[in-house]
């Protein structure tokens, strides 16, 4: 009798012990689950601020591209080897002007989504870089003389540094607004 008791005893013991394994593995498990499912959602919650990076970015270029087509033409006259003739040069210059206003006017309408929040402040530095430095393109291209662009265009390059930390910080690959806009 004392035998059949220890038997049964040994048998409830490793069921029990069974049983404690069985449960700590659907414990591992779920903890894997839940991990598992906790990166799908920081995957897919980086995929939705590269999406909104990439969204913001682009709604960025076209914003300025839109407006900036005199300011333009007038920066590629003053590069050509032989650049227009004086008077036409600075109707080209005033044109250019108002297109500058134009850009500094259409980029006050552009807002940071609440997506980017993370990245809010680094996109607010890189949007007043590149609107002052269409201001300052404007004016000094409302000058009587030939303008200087070169602050506007390290202001410019200074905008275009942040916008490109900012999306590779996103884990996006770098652009260039200077290179994007022109």
């Amino acid at each position: 009798m004392k035998k059949l008791w220890w038997l049964g005893l040994a048998l409830l013991l490793a069921a029990a012990v069974a049983a404690g394994c069985s449960n700590d593995e659907g414990k591992s498990t779920d903890k894997k689950d839940n991990k598992d499912t906790e990166q799908k959602a920081a995957s897919d919650s980086k995929e939705n601020v590269q999406s909104d990076l990439i969204d913001f970015y682009m709604n960025l270029t076209s914003t300025i591209n839109n407006a900036d087509s005199d300011l333009n033409a007038y920066e590629a006259a003053l590069g050509q080897d032989e650049p227009p003739a004086k008077d036409e040069l600075m109707q080209m210059q005033q044109k250019a002007a108002d297109s500058a206003d134009a850009v500094v006017s259409g980029l006050g309408d552009v807002k940071v989504p609440d997506s980017l929040k993370d990245y809010k402040s680094d996109l607010d530095a890189a949007m007043t870089d590149l609107t002052d430095a269409y201001k300052m393109k404007a004016e000094e291209l409302k000058k009587d003389t030939q303008a200087n662009l070169d602050a506007a265009n390290e202001k410019m390059a200074s905008a275009d540094e942040k916008l490109a930390s900012i999306l590779e910080k996103a884990g996006l690959t770098k652009a260039s607004i200077t290179s994007d806009t022109n």
